[in-house]
């Protein structure tokens, strides 16, 4: 047997794309200090998107040549040997990139993107105007209060409890929803991204290290669908020694209570979910010893030796 999976597109085409690329090299110094930097900005259009079409055809969506989302950014290489001597070398390499992304259009209404998935619900969306695929999910106001369950101008969803997780009503209606009250709750992209390398010799000595990072930008804890999860049902992590217990013992007022009342929105996306993800890496540290080549040739058959 056979189905269809799509409706074809006779008019779909590829997507194109049009850069601007400029850039420089610059050697000083005998050499001694060296700089690239190359700037960017690429534009693609007619991307390739499911967009919504009636549920009459029999499909709700199809594939169409829409959209266009722009890409830009600088990336600056600088290298030197700060010092050199007849004993004595030191060589350093540095590179950053500043790289940035942005949604121009998408299809005739501009729709938003929904992807990803966590209980059924969506974990990113695609904005005209912000970057591809940001963190999408509820922003997290702590735990609900005595007071806050006797108030009703606070907003709550129908399984809330004194105790239960506390959400931000985004769309201001006084009750909190799943996705409607979704907002954007991070980016996946860092501000720069970054590397150095400083590799030294003394004499018969060498010594290389290897860091890289980035600085800004988000990642979503995606562990957090089970280790936040209070129905019992799988480990949770310790920070949940904290959570709220009852009113005497409210805990950090950040990681609420057991959950009693199903559906629960105790494990949803959420700005608990996402972490900071400025990172310094040392990726390799290595330490070498050269045999003087006197003592190697003096085998007659080896020629050096390394030992790191």
């Amino acid at each position: 047997t056979a189905s269809s999976v799509g409706l074809p597109n006779p008019y779909l085409t590829w997507e194109e794309s049009n850069e601007f690329d400029a850039g420089f090299d610059l050697a000083l110094f005998n050499d001694r200090l060296n700089l690239t930097v190359d700037y960017y900005n690429r534009r693609t259009s007619d991307m390739l998107l499911d967009d919504v079409i009636p549920s009459i055809t029999g499909f709700t969506t199809q594939v169409v040549n829409a959209g266009s989302v722009s890409n830009k950014g600088v990336e600056i290489t600088v290298g030197g040997t700060p010092v050199k001597t007849s004993d004595f070398n030191w060589n350093l390499s540095m590179n950053v990139a500043f790289n940035r992304n942005k949604v121009l259009s998408l299809n005739q209404n501009n729709d938003r993107i929904l992807s990803g998935d966590n209980d059924g619900k969506p974990t990113h969306v695609t904005l005209v105007g912000k970057p591809i695929g940001q963190f999408f999910g509820y922003v997290l106001e702590g735990v609900y209060t005595a007071a806050d369950m006797a108030d009703p101008s606070v907003a709550k969803y129908p399984t809330a409890f004194e105790g239960a997780v506390k959400y931000k009503d985004v769309n201001g209606d006084g009750t909190i929803t799943d996705v409607l009250d979704y907002t954007n709750i991070g980016s996946p992209y860092p501000d720069f991204t970054f590397g150095v390398t400083n590799s030294f010799q003394y004499r018969h000595f060498d010594l290389s290290m290897i860091m890289n990072g980035q600085y800004g930008g988000h990642v979503m804890n995606g562990l957090r669908q089970t280790v936040d999860n209070l129905q019992g049902f799988f480990n949770v992590s310790k920070e949940w020694v904290n959570r709220w217990r009852s009113e005497d013992q409210p805990g950090d007022g950040i990681h609420s209570g057991v959950i009693h009342a199903t559906p629960s929105l105790g494990h949803r996306v959420s700005t608990l979910w996402v972490e900071n993800a400025t990172y310094l890496r040392i990726a390799n540290i290595t330490l070498g010893y050269y045999l003087p080549e006197e003592v190697a040739r003096a085998t007659g058959f080896i020629k050096n030796v390394r030992v790191y």
